[in-house]
């Protein structure tokens, strides 16, 4: 199966992606862009956003898509507005490298260093807190590892020393703030700005998801058919799609146990003349959500504050914002998206920017810390 990468080598597989929606070339991708229903009329920019998980550690894919970012609105500042969509309701499990600190030694062998105490895997970001003596041993450990390494050592742990109040807090913080002032220093200094961030959690408190998600659940059968369909229609042709089928019962949301914490998928069923969301976490308990009659009322659930979209969240995204810088695994999965919501829901998908360094090789240290720290 081919991938992103494979794609952006060649001028037909990058021809193939700008006819899906695609671009390669930021030039093309500007001019794409056309402002959502809420700025149209009015002198302002076009938003464009980029969405990861919070990070202490950026990694260098995530760090290619936001420096692309800020290149298109250096490029065209009156233009564009750049905006990080941070995905704080995501489970800490979902990719390591958001709760761990990359270190590779002078062998090439990766050490990473956790800094999500233990047992949070299953929880969402926005629920996890850092414990200020684990992220103590982490500086520590940083510390020994510098020691250890070749050349200057001295400017190197002059650098931890300015790292170490952000690396180190004094008090219990929340996973998403610690990324954010770690995090966001050290994008600063690899892209010489630091990201406007918007959070999905504070999207969906305010209400902003709610009507997408309708719209969503309105056309939710004639989605997952869609969807499925261009699953099977991207492997036929050897695209990877980044996605498996939808299931019977599917439903976009998760719901978040407020006893252990637990994010748990919630499936669709049949409830007396009418529907609901229901889920079930590892320790056995259950929960359930009225639906309604048709199947589309969230009300119950939102009433919660503890619900999360799943990887639909560009298809909620979509009339907010006037592009995406994507990653190599979200500019496949879009590709599904985008024909699904076109198809099923009659929405116009905004164009994707797929940075041209996603497609080849990235030399030095896969983390920020690391990068910075050893200059």
């Amino acid at each position: 199966m081919r991938g992103l990468r494979d794609l952006l080598a060649s001028p037909g597989g990058r021809d193939w992606l700008r006819a899906s929606g695609v671009f390669a070339d930021p030039g093309q991708f500007l001019a794409a862009l056309a402002a959502p229903a809420d700025l149209r009329g009015r002198d302002a920019p076009c938003p464009v956003y980029v969405h990861q998980q919070p990070a202490v550690d950026q990694r260098r894919s995530v760090v290619a898509k936001l420096a692309a970012l800020e290149a298109l609105r250096r490029a065209a500042p009156a233009a564009v507005t750049a905006v990080f969509v941070v995905i704080d309701t995501d489970r800490a499990a979902s990719g390591r490298a958001a709760t761990r600190i990359g270190w590779q030694d002078t062998s090439g062998r990766q050490r990473p260093l956790k800094v999500a105490p233990p047992g949070t895997e299953a929880m969402e970001f926005r629920h996890v807190t850092v414990d200020p003596a684990q992220a103590a041993r982490v500086a520590a450990t940083l510390e020994a590892y510098l020691r250890q390494m070749p050349g200057d050592r001295a400017a190197c742990l002059a650098r931890l020393d300015v790292l170490r109040p952000l690396l180190a807090p004094a008090r219990p913080m929340p996973l998403v703030g610690y990324a954010e002032a770690l995090g966001g220093f050290l994008l600063e200094q690899s892209l010489g700005r630091r990201p406007a961030t918007v959070l999905v959690s504070a999207l969906a408190r305010d209400g902003l998801l709610a009507g997408p998600l309708s719209r969503l659940m309105e056309g939710l059968d004639a989605f997952v058919a869609c969807f499925n369909a261009r699953v099977a229609a991207l492997r036929a042709c050897g695209i990877d799609p980044a996605v498996a089928p939808l299931a019977e019962g599917y439903l976009p949301l998760f719901h978040c146990c407020p006893v252990d914490g637990e994010r748990i998928r919630l499936h669709r069923r049949r409830a007396g003349g009418g529907w609901e969301a229901v889920g079930q976490t590892r320790a056995g308990r259950r929960y359930a959500f009225p639906l309604g009659p048709r199947g589309t009322s969230l009300d119950a659930l939102f009433a919660t504050g503890r619900w999360s979209p799943d990887v639909v969240l560009p298809v909620l995204l979509n009339d907010r914002f006037s592009g995406l810088v994507a990653g190599r695994s979200s500019a496949l999965y879009c590709l599904v998206l985008n024909a699904a919501m076109a198809e099923a829901l009659g929405m116009r998908p905004i164009p994707i920017l797929a940075p041209a360094a996603l497609g080849g090789a990235m030399p030095g240290p896969d983390g920020l810390v690391q990068s910075w720290l050893t200059g």
